[in-house]
């Protein structure tokens, strides 16, 4: 929402803070003016420029007992303006606290965040952390918004091919989700493509299409070994250039003679226009 970015841990909803250096800072300072401490937790790190610096306490707007630079950065002089970005770690807690995924969406003006079976919302005022509950075994994989929905990917258990997945859709506001779409697979990722949702789920590089009324399978990453398991990872996919793009990792079967050779790779999604196929490339 705005210039905040959102993340989340097993546990917590984390957030970044922007402020600016309210006077020059020479490298190798052991403290920072801020215009603005409000909101930093009372130790961290901010990120000025390239350089991050850690820090032990907040005295007003100062912040005390730098470390600098760290993580492998490099210290550096700052000017009175420039801007800095802190990190609130511990922002808002977190309901379930699954210790798997937790995908966020921005929609309806609230920052969602898939937890387990929960769907927390935080709107820059009130925070939320069951805003909508699914019935007892779903796990959140993915959101997405669709149409006029958030969409959400489920799996049950602690993988994606065990068990039979579920697509549900929400308002945003109902307690209850609106439509369920079963799948034999476990949902691991989503994304949206030509004015479709495109799915993957389970463990054999199938990938199905959501029209806001049916799902239907249109494409399978081919030569996966019986025994192999393939994953689409929540996040790994992106649109490039009109190309729909996504990681694949597990093990594959490169040809016959080459036997069981490497899978890790970038697969492509691409159609010429709505006349044609939908082309699979890696």
């Amino acid at each position: 929402i705005g210039s905040t970015l959102y993340y989340a841990s097993d546990a917590y909803l984390g957030r970044t803070l922007n402020t600016t250096l309210a006077a020059d800072d020479t490298s190798g300072s052991l403290s920072l003016k801020l215009t603005s401490a409000h909101n930093l937790p009372a130790a961290g790190q901010v990120v000025i420029g390239k350089t991050v610096i850690s820090y032990t306490s907040v005295d007003n707007n100062y912040l005390q007992g730098l470390t600098r630079p760290a993580y492998g950065t490099t210290d550096a002089d700052h000017t009175s303006g420039d801007v800095i970005i802190g990190f609130h770690d511990t922002f808002q807690v977190l309901k379930a606290q699954d210790n798997l995924y937790h995908p966020i969406e921005s929609y309806v003006g609230k920052v969602c965040v898939g937890d387990g079976r929960y769907v927390a919302a935080w709107n820059e005022e009130t925070w939320d952390n069951d805003a909508l509950t699914l019935a007892e075994g779903y796990r959140i994989s993915s959101l997405k918004v669709y149409g006029d929905n958030l969409v959400l990917g489920t799996f049950q258990g602690t993988n994606f091919h065990s068990f039979p997945g579920r697509l549900f859709t929400w308002d945003g506001v109902s307690d209850l989700p609106e439509e369920t779409q079963a799948l034999q697979e476990g949902i691991s990722a989503m994304d949206v493509w030509k004015g479709n949702l495109i799915i993957w789920a389970g463990a054999k590089g199938n990938i199905y299409q959501y029209d806001g009324a049916v799902i239907s399978k249109i494409k399978s990453v081919p030569e996966i070994e019986i025994d192999a398991i393939t994953t689409v990872y929540p996040g790994a996919t992106g649109i490039v250039e009109g190309n729909l793009l996504f990681g694949l990792s597990g093990r594959r079967i490169l040809s016959v003679s080459d036997g069981a050779g490497s899978i890790p790779g970038v697969y492509s999604l691409g159609q010429k226009d709505s006349s044609k196929p939908i082309a699979l490339t890696l």
